[in-house]
């Protein structure tokens, strides 16, 4: 079902990058044909105040101006709006919030049955906190990877079917990862403590460059 939405959403953004690529005033499509001389004026009065165009141009070389401004200035503000993977961070976290609760789930039961039993408990629950930091962020990792891989225009069903398995590898290494490399790092010590925390900065640093553009701070 959330591959479903995903693939919709990235049709979607994949045919309005292609819209904005190819956007021109005369093949823009209007309600009432009409109103196509009104806009096509006030694009030419447009660019004559703003400067963009000398005085006297004409309409066809005002919307040429404005149609090459549009294309740089639009996807800069997509992006700020979308970011690199195609979707708000907090959107992201959204669909990733059930997952990101179940590993929550699991892992304050963990430290709950460490903290009853074990004579030192310290160590062992620092330790699982690292671990539920890179295991969080490998859910949201899996997430991102399925977002590029959907971002495509829509194709032909072989090929839309091949982009099915692609997402399902994504999710099934992203679970794999979770329950069968990582599993191992969570017996406290140096070495596991310092692989977990350099799993989770690459996989941070990843995520920044990937959502960076579409967080409110960088508005």
């Amino acid at each position: 079902m959330v591959f479903k939405l995903l693939r919709g959403w990235g049709i979607m953004r994949a045919r309005l990058q292609e819209q904005i690529e190819n956007f021109t005033f005369a093949q823009a499509r209007c309600s009432v044909e009409n109103d196509r001389v009104e806009i096509l004026s006030a694009v030419h009065h447009l660019a004559e105040e703003s400067q963009m165009v000398e005085p006297g141009a004409s309409v066809e070389e005002a919307c040429a101006v404005l149609e090459s401004r549009a294309k740089v200035l639009v996807p800069g503000c997509m992006l700020g709006a979308l970011s690199t993977a195609g979707m708000p961070f907090k959107n992201a976290v959204m669909i990733s919030l059930p997952r990101l609760m179940g590993i929550l789930d699991d892992q304050s039961s963990l430290c709950r049955e460490i903290w009853l039993t074990s004579p030192d408990p310290v160590p062992a629950i620092l330790q699982m906190v690292l671990l539920t930091i890179a295991l969080g962020f490998i859910a949201l990792s899996t997430l991102t990877v399925t977002l590029f891989i959907t971002r495509q225009k829509r194709q032909h069903c072989i090929m839309e079917v091949a982009i099915t398995f692609c997402c399902t590898g994504a999710a099934i290494a992203g679970s794999v990862l979770s329950r069968g490399p990582l599993a191992t790092l969570e017996t406290p010590g140096l070495l596991n403590s310092a692989i977990l925390v350099g799993i989770s900065a690459i996989q941070g640093l990843l995520l920044w460059f990937c959502y960076g553009a579409g967080l409110p701070c960088r508005g």
